[in-house]
């Protein structure tokens, strides 16, 4: 029986982004959103690239790649790591600003024992990381008044909107002496309120990105060692190049 046109108006739409998170393709709209803004979603040849696009729920799209992670923090971290010669097996882990849980999520699937997931927000952390028994949810929790049962191993760090100076010596106090912290450098929320408003949050890479990053460089040296830092290959949602840094305290 073929459809009217008021049965064809009644037709289900959704954003794109919550259908691929209908679909189970990902485990959250943010990345579902990375997915799609990267073009890596496409109907009939043609690559949807706007997250808010209405669409028909029965859509036949096509995904280039499946996520390995529950969010692109996952890729970051995973750019960086060889270089930075991470080692996460059989490490209790202390994850700052865990929010969906990219970082959590590799570090478990790179043998991480147990990770503690810290953050100031709530509901945050994905569905399949909670319902990982060595992923420990610290939700409403501010890192500089977090308590933990044990010293962590070594420490992860993703925070927005506050510099890593205000939360690093903090976090050094949650893990053992002589462990790493792998911090990444966020120039937008590591730059005065000025720079950042000169270029809408987004700090092109240049000379000023580098002063940022010099400024944050030189207040490191006074309480921690730089092992070793490197750019990620992956961008941030705006188009942010972020640094990784390996640090132990002094």
């Amino acid at each position: 029986m073929e459809t009217t046109s008021n049965e064809r108006n009644k037709l289900v739409k959704l954003r794109l982004d919550q259908l691929l998170v209908a679909r189970g393709l990902v485990m959250s709209r943010t990345q579902a959103q990375a997915l799609i803004m990267a073009g890596e979603v496409s109907a009939d040849g043609r690559i949807l690239d706007k997250p808010g696009l209405m669409v028909d729920e029965n859509l036949d799209f096509h995904l280039k790649t499946q996520p390995k992670y529950v969010s692109r923090a996952g890729d970051k971290l995973a750019s960086v790591a060889e270089a930075l010669k991470l080692d996460f097996a059989s490490k209790i882990v202390l994850d700052v600003g865990s929010s969906t849980g990219g970082f959590t999520d590799y570090s478990l699937q790179n043998g991480a024992a147990k990770v503690y997931c810290v953050d100031v927000g709530t509901g945050q952390l994905a569905y399949k990381l909670r319902q990982d028994e060595r992923a420990i949810v610290m939700e409403q929790t501010d890192i500089r008044v977090a308590k933990l049962p044990e010293l962590a191993d070594m420490a992860v760090m993703d925070v927005s909107f506050i510099s890593l100076e205000k939360v690093l010596l903090p976090t050094a106090a949650l893990i053992q002496p002589g462990a790493p912290i792998i911090a990444m450098a966020k120039p937008q929320f590591e730059a005065g309120k000025p720079l950042a408003d000169k270029y809408r949050g987004v700090i092109p890479e240049g000379d000023e990105r580098d002063e940022v990053l010099a400024t944050l460089r030189s207040w490191m040296r006074q309480y921690f060692e730089i092992i070793d830092e490197h750019d990620s290959s992956v961008t941030g949602m705006e188009g942010n190049r972020e640094r990784f840094f390996k640090l132990v305290a002094k």
